[in-house]
């Protein structure tokens, strides 16, 4: 066998080799771990991937906290990159959580129907109650403060825990108004014009 043959199958040999070599390592599987901190997830925590293929991750659910994103560690310092490229080596990505923060509206209707309090997401929007029911009065709207000077708007749900009081105004139109005078204790009564007063 001439000086030239030998070489050229020697490099055959060597190509043949490292085709093996590329093919096996394009054939490793790494395992991507996620860590969802208390949440859960559809499907596995842990799945496979080859080094340069691309992952769609998952969206974690957690009961009263926003997910904000993939982790390459535990304390949150460095967000995980590498979904659309992985990396070689195995993976654990970490969920990483916001905590709601919620607000309470009660409602005081002053005399009229009762209307049941609200519990949000602070900075969502807020759906305006039903409005209350009185004999005899239209209702004007809800107040801030108990001496019904400053009306509310309903935008979204506050940070902390509040009161609104109905404020109403006498139905004129309709209804006449009594007074009752019991040792002291004063009493309004309203009744529909027409109709006889009932002590």
């Amino acid at each position: 066998m001439s000086k030239t043959t030998k070489m050229a199958l020697l490099t055959v040999c060597l190509v043949i080799a490292l085709t093996c070599v590329f093919a096996a390592c394009s054939s490793t599987k790494y395992t991507l771990t996620y860590d969802t901190v208390g949440g859960v997830i559809e499907g596995e925590t842990t799945v496979l991937f080859k080094e340069g293929g691309k992952v769609a991750p998952p969206v974690p659910q957690k009961g009263n906290y926003t997910f904000e994103g993939w982790y390459a560690d535990a304390a949150y310092t460095t967000k995980f990159e590498g979904f659309d490229k992985m990396p070689a080596g195995d993976v654990t990505v970490y969920a990483k959580w916001q905590a709601y923060t919620s607000g309470k509206i009660n409602f005081d209707s002053n005399g009229g129907s009762e209307v049941a309090s609200v519990r949000g997401v602070t900075g969502q929007a807020v759906q305006v109650p039903q409005s209350p029911t009185k004999d005899g009065y239209k209702f004007v709207g809800w107040c801030e403060d108990e001496a019904l000077t400053s009306l509310y708007t309903f935008s979204t749900y506050p940070s902390a825990e509040i009161t609104l009081y109905a404020k109403w105004q006498q139905d004129t139109a309709q209804f006449a108004y009594v007074t009752f005078d019991l040792n002291g204790v004063k009493t309004e009564v309203a009744v529909q014009k027409g109709q006889p007063v009932q002590a």
